[in-house]
């Protein structure tokens, strides 16, 4: 009786436990890719939030800046 008792509570808590994986992101299946900018050099230069000047978008993205305007930074990111 007390084995078939612990037997329901293990698969229970391990159903539990898969299903909490399979809905939160990043446990199981989530792969990041990798950022590969092409190899044509285009200079379109954007400015990020943390007032650096990138080459062009994808240089921008792969960094995981986000974008404050288009053009090259003239005051620190912010406010162009």
């Amino acid at each position: 009786m007390l084995a078939r008792y612990l037997h329901n509570r293990i698969r229970t808590l391990f159903v539990a436990t898969m299903l909490l994986f399979l809905f939160t992101p990043g446990v199981i299946g989530e792969y990041i890719w990798p950022c590969i900018c092409t190899t044509v050099y285009e200079y379109i230069p954007v400015c990020g939030v943390d007032g650096k000047t990138y080459d062009n978008m994808c240089k921008l993205r792969c960094a995981g800046v986000t974008l404050a305007y288009k053009g090259a930074c003239k005051y620190g990111g912010y406010g162009g």
